[in-house]
């Protein structure tokens, strides 16, 4: 069942979907449209899951789902990832590629492949306060403390000294 982003737990897990290009108003609509029907009758054992979705910055599809409530199984999530496989096929995009990573300098969100990481940094294209998308995150809590975090304070921080 849908479930509005403000009333969801800090413990709700959660799902970052990253798209390879941004997506134009046209295919945000659609993926909201997708995943709100989807959400509503997202069920685990036949039991309906107080979930939520949201948008984020014209690149991200992120999943939630409050497992207090009901606790996503196995077959659940492979749903939930079926929808974003569906998405792919619509839109012509990747959602599920984890070997590119997202930073934003100014107000430009950049896909880069993690290989350039290194020379990116040597470059100066990635600094400390480069702000770098942590999509390895897995609760809302966490997504709301370091989704987006400086390029030091992440995983990429051992590259700086």
């Amino acid at each position: 069942m849908l479930t509005t982003i403000d009333v969801m737990p800090d413990s709700a897990r959660l799902w970052v979907y990253q798209a390879s290009r941004i997506l134009s108003d046209d295919e945000q609509q659609l993926i909201q449209q997708s995943a709100q029907h989807f959400i509503d009758q997202w069920a685990a054992h036949g039991q309906g899951l107080k979930a939520s979705f949201m948008l984020e910055d014209a690149y991200f599809l992120i999943i939630l789902v409050d497992e207090s409530y009901a606790g996503a199984s196995g077959c659940s999530i492979d749903s939930s990832v079926g929808l974003v496989r569906k998405l792919e096929q619509q839109l012509n995009v990747s959602f599920l590629d984890r070997g590119v990573i997202a930073i934003k300098n100014g107000e430009e969100i950049e896909l880069l492949p993690l290989s350039a990481v290194k020379s990116s940094i040597a470059e100066g294209k990635i600094t400390v306060d480069t702000e770098v998308y942590n999509n390895s995150v897995t609760s809302y809590g966490e997504w709301k403390a370091s989704w987006k975090q400086k390029a030091s304070d992440s995983w990429m921080g051992r590259f700086f000294s």
